[in-house]
C-alpha cells in the first residue's frame, strides 16, 4: 500500500468489523442499506455495526441519509463517491483479498 493508504488504514480501520464493512461497501458500491440489513449480511451485532458505520461516516468513507418524510425511520448508508477516498479504500481491499494480506491487516489491527 502507498503511504497515504497506510495512514488511512491506521487512522480509520481500528477493528475487524470496520475492515469487513470497508470491503463490503467497496465490493458493492451501489448498496444503500440500513444498519440492520448490513448487520444481517455480515452476520454481526446491529449495535456494533451501527457504531462502526457512524465512524466510517465521520471518516468520509460512507454517506448517511435520514428520511426527510419520516425522521423515525432508520438512516440509510451508502459508499462515498469521493474518488480519493475510494482509491485509498481500494488499496486496503486489494490487500484484504488474499488470506495472507487479510491476516497481515488483522495483525496490525490487533496491535493497536
Amino acid at each position: 500500500m502507498t503511504s497515504a493508504a497506510e495512514d488511512f488504514f491506521a487512522r480509520v480501520i481500528t477493528d475487524r468489523l470496520k475492515l469487513d464493512l470497508l470491503c463490503y461497501f467497496h465490493r458493492n458500491p451501489f448498496t444503500i442499506d440500513y444498519a440492520h440489513g448490513t448487520a444481517q449480511r455480515l452476520g454481526a451485532d446491529v449495535q456494533l455495526v451501527t457504531r462502526s458505520l457512524e465512524e466510517l461516516v465521520q471518516a468520509g468513507v460512507l454517506n448517511v441519509r435520514q428520511s426527510q418524510f419520516d425522521p423515525s425511520r432508520p438512516a440509510v448508508y451508502s459508499y462515498t463517491r469521493n474518488p480519493e477516498i475510494r482509491a485509498l479504500v481500494e488499496e486496503v481491499v486489494v490487500q484484504a483479498t488474499t488470506e495472507e494480506g487479510r491476516n497481515q491487516l488483522l495483525q496490525r489491527i490487533a496491535q493497536k
